[in-house]
């Protein structure tokens, strides 16, 4: 919680973002991959502007992840 408090105290969205990035470089493989997918899978929703649900990025994130980045 106190990663949250600190990064809801910085002004800017743009310095906020950039303040969650840099958490999540320092953070455990397995914590980075479940962040980045969940950051990912939001960021797809929000870009739609709603025409894209929940569950169907949560699934187009995954496929994207399978099919072009993981070796």
């Amino acid at each position: 919680m106190n990663l949250v408090n600190s990064i809801a105290n910085i002004e800017g969205v743009n310095a906020q973002l950039q303040a969650i990035l840099n958490a999540l470089k320092v953070s455990p493989d397995n914590v980075k991959a479940e962040k980045y997918h969940t950051l990912a899978s939001k960021i797809l929703v929000i870009l739609s502007d709603g025409k894209i649900k929940w569950g169907e990025s949560v699934i187009f994130t995954e496929w994207y992840y399978q099919t072009y980045i993981k070796e």
